[in-house]
């Protein structure tokens, strides 16, 4: 073998092991995922609830729900040399039958979008795993108490600290603290929820 031909196949050779290392960085990018990198394509996925609530007058119960998420990413920013990124959500539904109280179900208050709901990375530079809160206000309707309607004094707020993709795929949820509910018509607080959680993206 000539030695021009043995340096031909030494460049071809090297060149494709340099093409190959690029594109298993680029999908160990991929699938690491940073928070530059993600889609800002709505996505829907499916929750598992579980909450309890209290209605005035009627008791504690615990209620086990199904429902929906749909949210997107917005601007990325720096949170003290962490990359992180703000969440927009766009709809949320919760619905169940609760025993004592029937069929119940909550969405999301469209006439009170609350900005803050944030994706944002553990360790600098890592991407995954983040840690995620959102914050949106509800309104909800119990077969217990027909023809009144209540929504959320104040945020509904959830957080999970160790998602590892985006969208979240069956990461669990936990309610960050107690969340009153009024009648819109009397403004009277009737109903609380507190300790619960879902499970996001698992199914």
């Amino acid at each position: 073998m000539s030695k021009k031909l043995l340096l031909t196949l030494i460049v071809v050779a090297g060149a494709l092991a340099l093409l190959s290392s690029w594109a298993s960085a680029g999908k160990q990018q991929l699938v690491a995922g940073t928070i530059e990198d993600l889609s800002t394509e709505p996505f829907d996925c499916h929750e598992a609830c579980g909450h309890l609530i209290a209605v005035a007058d009627l008791g504690t119960f615990d209620a086990q729900m199904t429902g929906s998420l749909t949210a997107r990413v917005g601007q990325t920013y720096n949170d003290g040399g962490r990359g992180a990124v703000t969440v927009e959500i766009l709809g949320s539904s919760m619905r169940g039958y609760v025993e004592g109280l029937g069929e119940t179900r909550l969405w999301l208050d469209r006439d009170r979008p609350l900005d803050g709901s944030f994706l944002r990375e553990n360790q600098p530079g890592t991407g995954f795993p983040a840690t995620q809160e959102m914050y949106s206000h509800l309104v909800l309707q119990t077969e217990a108490l027909p023809g009144r309607t209540f929504r959320t004094l104040n945020p509904f707020s959830v957080r999970s600290e160790n998602l590892d993709s985006w969208p979240p795929s069956g990461a669990r949820f936990e309610l960050m603290g107690t969340v009153e509910f009024e009648d819109v018509d009397t403004g009277e607080v009737v109903v609380t929820m507190s300790r619960g959680s879902a499970i996001v993206g698992g199914g």
